[in-house]
């Protein structure tokens, strides 16, 4: 029944395929690869301005190396000779969609029960096996929106305007729980890709484990992938922040009183009623979507952190072009689901090589595919890790791209590594002397 309907639309388009505009229709809404093939040639013809038929298809057919798939023009003319009529055009659409979207569930159904059956010991190459099918499904599942009008989107546009209004020049997104960074980035917006980059020993992961934990003490529901840390590892960092905590105290395992201890249990209790979850085992972009959309589904989902970008694997053949997919499907990711997603990054060796070590966006590791999806780039960078006559408490969050405002901003903060904490104001310091001669002279 599928095959007869895709055929009458196909000959309906063959009498008037000016409608084809108006029709959301796509080649994957086809079951076969003959009228797959016959579709390709309508949708071209209507392109360049004619109006198909038998013989212009017939020629388009065998121009572009399918006309293997049929018994010569005859064959095609059968095709396209369906009783059928333009009116009914968006019914036979309707029709031929929702079987396209049984046949992708019953393919994703036989992809399973395959998996089932296959009785190798290979249970993880099962398991991808499952993985890849949901993504080819979920891919077929898309649908094309129509354009929106300008009634629409000033609609949208006066919404947003009256979210702003009303946080009464507050927060119109999720807050980092650090003042200054909320003040030049105004909070985590949904729908955003915001990238969290620097050279190794900034600060990265803290930071965004600093974010993470404001938005779920706030009652945000958070994701954070980890693929550079366990789950052991970044959980022991948590304990020392919120703790106050010295880390390495706690992972020697002798603590110096009591009272650490009794801290640690406390500490403890309160983190395990946060709505903050962690996984270290999504390391694809298909496996980080469907993780996304399954917690979207089952218990809300406000905030995606990965660390990082570098320990996604890439087949290495176009690295670039590799993770400019990678970026690419994050973003369509934050707007599908609306929420902001943090992607930590490194930067490259470049700007250990200059005399100001500040860093740019320009030194973003591959900053072509990584700067052009973004939304938000964050640039920290510690004059202290470089220089010792510079407080080593002291970081600066540099606004490197804003999408919706002027980049260069920066926040001063603290940091307290010891403890794994980014704070509010920098801890005073005072600068280190060192001697100049053997006269005991001193040069600070």
């Amino acid at each position: 029944m599928s095959f007869e309907m895709e055929l009458s639309l196909l000959s309906a388009l063959c009498r008037d395929a000016s409608q084809l505009h108006t029709l959301d229709l796509q080649e994957t809404d086809f079951s076969t690869e003959q009228t797959k093939a016959i579709f390709r040639q309508v949708e071209k013809w209507q392109n360049h301005g004619n109006q198909p038929d038998a013989i212009l298809v017939w020629e388009g057919l065998q121009n572009h190396g399918d006309s293997g798939l049929f018994n010569g023009l005859g064959d095609v003319s059968s095709y396209l000779g369906r009783p059928s009529t333009t009116k009914n055009l968006k019914a036979y659409t309707r029709a031929v969609k929702l079987s396209a979207k049984h046949g992708a569930i019953e393919r994703l159904a036989g992809h399973i029960y395959d998996a089932i059956g296959d009785e190798s010991e290979n249970m993880q190459a099962r398991i991808d096996s499952v993985r890849e099918a949901m993504a080819d499904f979920e891919s077929e599942m898309q649908v094309i929106k129509p354009a929106s009008d300008m009634l629409d989107v000033i609609g949208e546009a006066y919404a947003d305007l009256q979210r702003l209004w009303e946080s009464d020049g507050g927060l119109c997104g999720i807050s980092t729980g650090l003042r200054r960074l909320d003040n030049i980035c105004h909070g985590m917006q949904d729908g955003h890709l915001i990238i969290i980059a620097g050279r190794p020993s900034m600060g990265k992961t803290l930071l965004a484990q600093q974010v993470a934990y404001a938005a779920a003490l706030a009652g945000k529901q958070v994701e954070f992938i980890t693929l550079e840390m366990s789950k052991a590892e970044i959980g022991q960092r948590m304990l020392a922040a919120v703790g106050d905590i010295d880390l390495a105290e706690l992972r020697s395992g002798q603590f110096k009183s009591k009272v650490t201890g009794d801290k640690i249990a406390e500490t403890a209790a309160q983190l395990q009623h946060l709505t903050l979850r962690f996984s270290d085992d999504s390391n694809t972009l298909a496996k980080i979507s469907s993780r996304a959309r399954r917690a979207k589904l089952t218990h809300g989902l406000d905030m995606l952190v990965i660390d990082q970008l570098s320990a996604m694997p890439t087949k290495g053949v176009n690295k670039p072009q590799e993770l400019k997919q990678i970026t690419g499907g994050l973003k369509t990711l934050a707007r599908e689901l609306q929420i902001p997603i943090i992607l930590l990054h490194q930067l490259n060796r470049e700007v250990t090589k200059k005399v100001d070590k500040r860093p740019d966006i320009s030194e973003l590791k591959d900053s072509g595919a990584v700067e052009e999806d973004a939304d938000v780039v964050l640039l920290l960078h510690r004059e202290g890790y470089y220089n010792k006559n510079y407080n080593p408490h002291e970081c600066d969050i540099i606004l490197g791209k804003y999408r919706s405002g002027e980049r260069g901003s920066v926040a001063k903060v603290g940091v307290n590594l010891s403890k794994c904490q980014f704070v509010q104001e920098p801890k005073e310091w005072q600068e280190v002397c060192t001697p100049k001669d053997k006269n005991n002279e001193w040069e600070v």
